[in-house]
């Protein structure tokens, strides 16, 4: 994903999903920009039982709040979020970043998360790609990220899967005051869109998983 790559163009770990939104690109990136995965019932559920331990051990407030996420670029057909931390710890040491240049520094011990969203035009309205890759700052922090992904992998697989959902909604929400269409038939997904939707982009990994 070309957004992705002035931010974490080298990554241990990459997990890509897709779907056919039936709106315009630019508004299926709004919808993106707009989410907040703390609303969604399964990412909150889900969450709130990641962070359970360190609440127990009386650790400070803890959140994947929309507000931890920091925008590193964003266009009318693409944006793309950023969250750096320790990840695989009760307390998951996020740590603040202010712009792209803050998430650029590597910090001893800590994983580099990029988030992208990229829509493109489709014969439905658009092919809306997610694309997640984090960057480990030294092998320590890739060896406990590789363990700590192998254990969330099918949770985070459900919340990728519920958000394109969600972001697929609000961007196909009529407007207020607007009058409803009626529902045109699904044509068949062109090559090109398959293609992505497939998911089987090469990528300069870092001998990292593809998921």
């Amino acid at each position: 994903m070309r957004c992705l790559d002035r931010h974490c163009p080298r990554w241990h770990i990459r997990h890509r999903h897709g779907r056919v939104i039936a709106a315009p690109p630019e508004r299926v990136i709004a919808a993106a920009a707009a989410f907040r995965p703390e609303r969604l019932p399964l990412a909150a559920a889900l969450l709130a039982l990641r962070l359970l331990p360190a609440r127990l051990m009386g650790a400070g407030p803890l959140s994947f709040r929309r507000e931890d996420f920091t925008v590193l670029d964003q266009a009318t057909t693409y944006i793309v979020f950023g969250l750096a931390g320790r990840f695989w710890r009760a307390d998951p040491g996020l740590v603040p970043l202010r712009d792209a240049a803050d998430f650029a520094q590597i910090r001893a011990g800590v994983a580099r998360l990029a988030i992208g969203y990229s829509a493109s035009p489709h014969a439905d309205g658009a092919c809306l790609v997610t694309e997640t890759r984090i960057h480990c700052a030294d092998a320590d922090a890739q060896r406990a990220m590789r363990r700590y992904g192998r254990l969330i992998r099918p949770a985070s697989g459900l919340i990728r899967r519920a958000t394109l959902g969600a972001i697929a909604r609000a961007a196909t929400a009529p407007a207020p005051g607007a009058r409803s269409m009626p529902a045109m038939p699904p044509a068949a997904t062109p090559a090109p869109a398959a293609a992505a939707m497939a998911m089987t982009e090469a990528g300069r990994g870092l001998g990292g998983e593809l998921g």
